[in-house]
């Protein structure tokens, strides 16, 4: 998303994830939910595409080790 803040990028992605697990999907007399952690990072312009990936890949098991459904920004 180009012209977007870190706060901005956060609140939309908890948005999304409070959204996520809110939802449900009937089948039959069960109800299915998911949850969801979602990592944002802010992509630097003389970053590498490589480095970004690791960033959002230490977000994702800072999500896990926190006992997921959360949003992660960094």
């Amino acid at each position: 998303m180009p012209d977007v803040n870190a706060i901005a990028l956060g609140d939309l992605a908890e948005r999304c994830r409070i959204l996520i697990a809110g939802s449900e999907i009937k089948e039959g007399d069960n109800k299915i939910s998911v949850t969801a952690s979602i990592e944002a990072t802010i992509l630097n312009a003389e970053e590498t595409s490589e480095s970004a990936i690791h960033r959002v890949d230490k977000l994702m098991y800072e999500s896990q080790r926190g006992g997921g459904d959360r949003t992660t920004a960094g």
